[in-house]
């Protein structure tokens, strides 16, 4: 008798872990079009907070889990485009910060500096959410990087010099704040 119960318990605990562990990777949501969480239609736009986001969609796909890692994918490309398009223009305010009158070694930098970002690898991205819509047959998934994540890379950057992680640096803390204060801005059109 002792021995039927201990292996109910086994199993009992064993089949707890696995619901547990098989759990994180599933829909959060589903629905239809008009259920959809904010960030399927307005992506970024749908935060307040610093992070970069990106939106994938996979349609057409039968295979739930094709279905889902085809959106997980295209959300990471989407958030590397809004990620590159940012550290581009932060590149052109670093290269105008060193510029000091000699052009071809402000270029020099900024080629130096395009180089090593277009090499670096997005990591700390994380796929923060995911919606399925029911009438459309769409999977869509929500990628974040945190901007913790973006100093973070920098800082592993060996062939940029400190100078240019310092200009990087403080140019993408200006450039958050001013997402900040627009944001705000937003807010308070919105409450009026």
């Amino acid at each position: 008798m002792r021995l039927k119960q201990m292996m109910l318990l086994g199993f009992l605990v064993g089949g707890g872990l696995a619901t547990v562990g098989c759990g994180g990777d599933q829909i959060k949501h589903q629905g239809g079009t008009d259920n959809a969480p904010q960030w399927v239609n307005q992506g970024a736009a749908a935060f307040k907070d610093k992070a970069f986001y990106g939106v994938g969609v996979a349609s057409g796909i039968s295979s739930i889990s094709l279905r889902r890692s085809t959106a997980d994918a295209q959300a990471r490309a989407e958030l590397a485009r809004v990620f590159t398009s940012k550290v581009q223009n932060l590149l052109k305010n670093y290269e105008a910060s060193t510029g000091d009158g000699d052009k071809e070694a402000a270029e020099a930098h900024r080629q130096e500096a395009t180089k090593v970002f277009t090499e670096m690898e997005l990591t700390g991205v994380e796929i923060i959410d995911r919606y399925y819509d029911l009438e459309q047959a769409s999977q869509y998934a929500l990628a974040r990087l945190e901007p913790e994540a973006f100093e973070g890379q920098l800082d592993r950057l060996d062939r940029l010099s400190t100078r240019a992680k310092e200009v990087i640096r403080e140019n993408a803390r200006k450039a958050f704040q001013e997402l900040d204060a627009e944001s705000a801005k937003r807010a308070a059109q919105a409450a009026e």
